[in-house]
């Protein structure tokens, strides 16, 4: 005895994953995910001159990684996945060269302007003579320079019985 029939199978449902760098370069290449399945999200991080690579996010307005490379993604659903990026930040550091009255470290974040400190500290040597017109060399540890509009101020005291060659 035979029969005959036919047999319906359905189709495995797949999800796409796709990435955006989001303003960087290198996103790795879309992945399929399929239904019940767990997969594991590329490794591969997208590069941004001036930022590093936080993760990945479902928006690309986050501010926070909702995956990290490699993480396992579950969802039964397509997603676009945005690399999210922190701007790389350096400190500026003055060094009064021996004087003193060097300013504060300051942080500079990449992309956005920083305006240095007006304050200088310097070390520096004034040749001076004393009454009898004698030599005299007079180590200045502290000058202060100023700003008022566009010019700058240079203030040096010097004691009233030398005098500047």
């Amino acid at each position: 005895m035979s029969q005959s029939g036919t047999i319906s199978i359905p189709a495995k449902t797949s999800y796409t994953v796709s990435y955006n760098a989001n303003g960087g370069s290198g996103a790795p290449a879309n992945q399929t995910k399929w239904r019940d399945q767990t997969l594991k999200l590329s490794t591969t991080k997208p590069t941004r001159t001036g930022y590093t690579f936080q993760g990945w996010g479902t928006s690309a307005s986050d501010t926070s990684a909702d995956y990290a490379s490699g993480a396992n993604y579950t969802g039964n659903a397509s997603i676009t996945l945005y690399a999210i990026w922190k701007a790389i930040t350096y400190t500026v550091k003055y060094n009064a060269n021996g004087g003193s009255g060097a300013p504060a470290n300051q942080t500079k974040t990449y992309g956005k302007t920083l305006t240095l400190s007006d304050m200088i500290g310097l070390k520096i040597i004034v040749p001076l003579v004393d009454k009898n017109n004698k030599a005299v060399d007079v180590e200045k540890s502290y000058v202060k320079i100023t700003k008022s509009n566009d010019e700058y101020i240079l203030k040096i005291n010097i004691d009233k019985n030398l005098k500047i060659v």
